[in-house]
């Protein structure tokens, strides 16, 4: 009898020491699979996370491409990676004195250099047109970066325009790379300018004012110049995401005007202003 209740015992034991093990090996399980799927969650939550990017802009490469020069960008804007392409191409007719270097983003001229051809400068195509002196002209200084109210980034391009005007003005693009600055003098307004689009830096095409009733109200200059001759003052300047430009108003006989400094801000891929400081000048030079 004694022996039969000492294998009872022994059975209990072990039916009992099986349950422990088993509800040890159940709970690991049970952590593991918990374990195993927290880590699931937050790696399916770090993929769905966006990566962002920092706004930049990048000169990728410069080449020759059958009768044109190529100049490639990598624009990156509110995390979106745009390619920047400017065509340039090469003009010359046989009774000009001037080699002419065009380069174009899509419709818009972003640059052009004139090169005289006399008896002291006798340039020649191969000379000029080539992808050293593209770089060394238009690159990535010709590039910067503006804030919105709207917290997006927008793109900034001085343009340059270097022959016997010697000017640039500054273009906007949003980061789809649309120009959203055109017409910022427009014909209704100032009939004595030619449309433009973007905001004048350097020059006027004539019609330049001149003999204020104070002092000179431009801006010194920040921005790039055009070359070795432009001047230290500027129509345009950027200051804490704003574009501060002296808009040209002249009296029909062009006795006069005033300059009405308009401080724009960038929403929603529009361009708005307020009216600041007017500036009165007396006289119109190289009217046209």
């Amino acid at each position: 009898m004694k022996k039969i209740e000492k294998y009872i015992y022994l059975v209990l034991a072990l039916i009992v020491l099986a349950m422990i093990v088993s509800s040890i090996i159940f709970i690991v399980t049970l952590n593991n699979q918990d374990k195993q799927t927290m880590e699931a969650e937050e790696n399916n939550q770090s993929n769905n996370e966006e990566v962002t990017l920092e706004d930049s802009i990048k000169l990728n490469r410069t080449y020759k491409l059958d009768d044109l020069i190529i100049e490639e960008f990598t624009i990156t804007l509110n995390n979106k990676i745009s390619t920047f392409k400017i065509e340039y191409q090469y003009n010359h007719e046989e009774d000009d004195n001037y080699l002419i270097i065009n380069g174009n983003f899509k419709e818009d001229q972003l640059i052009t250099l004139a090169y005289t051809k006399d008896e002291e400068s006798n340039y020649t195509k191969e000379d000029i047109f080539t992808t050293e002196n593209i770089e060394t002209n238009f690159n990535e200084d010709n590039f910067s970066i503006i804030k919105g109210t709207d917290n997006k980034s927008y793109l900034l391009i001085q343009t340059r325009t270097d022959n016997s005007f010697d000017s640039s003005e500054l273009y906007v693009y949003n980061d789809e790379l649309k120009l959203i600055s055109a017409n910022i003098i427009t014909a209704e307004e100032s009939p004595d300018y030619f449309s433009h689009n973007g905001f004048i830096i350097d020059n006027f095409y004539g019609n330049i004012p001149c003999e204020f009733n104070n002092s000179n109200p431009l801006y010194k200059r920040t921005l790039k110049k055009v070359n070795e001759f432009s001047s230290d003052y500027q129509y345009v300047k950027i200051e804490n995401n704003k574009i501060y430009f002296l808009y040209p108003k002249i009296k029909e006989d062009l006795s006069g005007g005033i300059l009405e400094e308009r401080i724009y801000t960038i929403n929603n891929n529009n361009l708005e202003y307020e009216t600041g400081n007017t500036y009165t000048f007396n006289s119109v030079c190289q009217q046209i």
